[in-house]
């Protein structure tokens, strides 16, 4: 199994036996099981959403006897 960046054609291909990871954005990346012939492409760094954000703000407002995990 290997998770790969963004990097050279030729990196790539002698890494994953593929170009694939020359034409990752920077918030890409691909994971490869080779034992099952997978490659797919994720997102490692994805950006909060606005409902998480207001929800961790409500939190930290919360005194912390009282915090719930919801």
């Amino acid at each position: 199994m290997r998770i790969v960046f963004r990097m050279s054609p030729e990196d790539s291909q002698s890494l994953i036996d593929t170009t694939a990871a020359a034409q990752l954005g920077v918030q890409s990346a691909l994971f490869q099981n080779e034992e099952e012939g997978i490659l797919e492409k994720f997102q490692p760094y994805a950006v909060p959403s606005e409902s998480w954000l207001l929800w961790l703000e409500t939190q930290l407002q919360t005194p912390r006897e009282v915090r719930t995990l919801a």
